[in-house]
């Protein structure tokens, strides 16, 4: 995953929303966690995964306070995906994280994976020179989730100079 379009390690710019504004974080990053969950163990999963992001990063990510920007992680309803926007779209912001069992995020690396997201980054196989790396096998992909392999221009998705990552 890179960060999204327009995003500047120095100033803090994550990227511009579809209206153009120029959107940007600082360090603490709030957040607010849904009561939703089933339980505790599955809170844990969410927490421990904003603790990793935490321990890698500058990225301190606090409790909601009455900010008017945050992310809301949402215990979503079954088949909803697990899913966030790219970047801060602003508002109250949804992060979906669905329930077991099958495929789901109760695997920590699943819900920090969408805390990326929510954070601007887009996946490695978005980047412009991805061709140069990977083969997209369009047959192979699930039905609906093609815009996960969209590609965009290094205007867009800048690599900031850092090889393609294979593992990402």
């Amino acid at each position: 995953m890179r960060f999204a379009e327009g995003y500047d390690i120095k100033s803090g710019i994550i990227g511009t929303g579809t209206d153009g504004q120029i959107r940007q974080f600082r360090t603490q990053f709030p957040q607010h966690l849904v009561r939703k969950f089933a339980s505790n163990e599955e809170r844990n999963i969410v927490l421990g995964a904003l603790a990793e992001i935490s321990e890698k990063t500058c990225i301190r990510f606090v409790e909601r306070a009455g900010q008017s920007d945050y992310v809301s992680i949402v215990r979503g309803e079954p088949n909803s995906g697990c899913w966030s926007y790219v970047g801060r779209i602003g508002g109250g912001q949804i992060l979906n994280l669905q329930p077991g069992p099958g495929p789901h995020w109760h695997f920590h690396g699943i819900a920090a994976h969408e805390m990326i997201h929510a954070l601007g980054f887009y996946h490695e196989q978005s980047r412009a020179d991805r061709d140069d790396y990977v083969t997209i096998m369009w047959d192979n992909i699930t039905p609906g989730t093609e815009g996960n392999f969209d590609k965009y221009s290094s205007s867009q998705v800048d690599p900031q100079g850092v090889p393609y990552d294979y593992g990402a």
